[in-house]
C-alpha cells in the first residue's frame, strides 16, 4: 500500500479536487484532516447558519472584526471541561485585537502559529513545515505519513487539538483581515475582492469567473482570466480558506514522524 500523504485543510498545492473550507475537508479526497477542526466550521458557521441553512455568498459573519473576536471568545467560554478550549495566549490575542480596533498584529499572529509549533513538538513529532505566502498567510504543508505506522489517526487528533488551542480563531481572524475585510461568510466573494484589491483582476471580475479560472487551473489551460498559480493569487485563496491544486504542483512537506 502506498504512503498517504494528508494535506492540511488550507494548503493551496497538490490535489485534483477543490475544496472550500467551509466545512473540515481535505486534500487528497477531500477526507478527513488534520488541518482546520471541526470548531472551526462552528465557529465560522454559527454566526452564518440558522436553521440548518447553508450560508449564500454574500453573507458575512459579522459587521466588524471586533464583533467577531468577541465571538470567538464567548463561544470558547461556552465550551465544557471536556472540550478543547483556547489555550490564555490565543485568547489574549483576540482581547487585544479587540482592544485595538479589531487588527492583529503580525507579531501575535506569528507567535500564535509558534505556539501551534511546539505544541507538535511536545508530543513528539518533527517541527511542522510552514508555508508562508506573499501576504503573510501561514499555513501548514501537506504531512507525509506512512498509514503503516498506525498514527495517521493519533496525528490528525493531535495536529487539530494544537490548532484549536493556540492557533485557528486567530488565523481565522488574521486571515479575514488580511484577504477578506467584507467579512464574507464564503470564500468565493471574499477572493474576488482580494483578487481586485491585488490588481489580479479587473472591476468587473465576478464569482462565476473565479469559478471557471478554478477549472481551468486544475485542467493546466492558460486561457483563464486570472493566473491562479501567481504567488498573490495563492495568498488571496489561502486568506480565504479556499483550497484549489492540480496534480504535478511542487509543494513543501512535513514529514510529522521523520524520515
Amino acid at each position: 500500500m502506498k504512503s498517504l500523504r494528508i494535506q492540511p485543510a488550507r494548503t493551496i498545492h497538490v490535489a485534483a479536487i477543490v475544496c472550500i473550507m467551509l466545512m473540515l475537508c481535505a486534500v487528497p479526497g477531500c477526507s478527513s484532516s488534520p488541518g482546520d477542526s471541526a470548531s472551526q466550521s462552528a465557529q465560522q458557521q454559527s454566526s452564518t447558519q440558522q436553521n440548518g441553512k447553508t450560508p449564500s455568498q454574500g453573507e458575512r459573519v459579522a459587521s466588524s472584526l471586533r464583533e467577531y473576536e468577541q465571538r470567538l471568545i464567548d463561544l470558547d467560554s461556552q465550551r465544557s471541561d471536556d472540550q478543547i478550549r483556547m489555550a490564555p495566549e490565543q485568547k489574549a490575542i483576540l482581547q487585544r485585537a479587540i482592544d485595538n480596533g479589531g487588527e492583529i498584529s503580525v507579531s501575535d499572529y506569528e507567535a500564535a502559529w509558534s505556539n501551534y509549533k511546539q505544541c507538535m513538538v511536545d508530543k513528539g513529532y518533527t517541527t511542522p513545515v510552514l508555508i508562508k505566502y506573499s501576504n503573510g498567510i501561514m499555513q501548514e504543508a501537506g504531512a507525509y505519513i506512512d498509514p503503516a505506522s498506525g498514527k495517521r489517526d493519533k496525528f490528525t487528533e493531535d495536529d487539530t487539538d494544537c490548532k484549536t488551542i493556540h492557533v485557528l480563531d486567530v488565523d481565522t481572524v488574521y486571515g479575514m483581515q488580511i484577504g477578506n475585510p467584507q467579512l464574507y461568510s464564503h470564500p468565493y466573494p471574499g477572493t474576488v475582492d482580494c483578487l481586485k484589491q491585488e490588481g489580479l483582476a479587473d472591476s468587473k471580475y465576478t464569482v462565476k469567473q473565479l469559478e471557471q479560472d478554478i477549472e481551468k487551473y486544475r485542467a493546466n489551460d492558460s486561457s483563464a482570466t486570472v493566473d491562479l498559480s501567481n504567488p498573490v493569487a495563492a495568498g488571496c485563496m489561502a486568506a480565504n480558506r479556499l483550497v484549489i491544486g492540480r496534480v504535478g504542483d511542487d509543494e513543501p512537506t512535513w514529514y510529522p514522524l521523520g524520515q
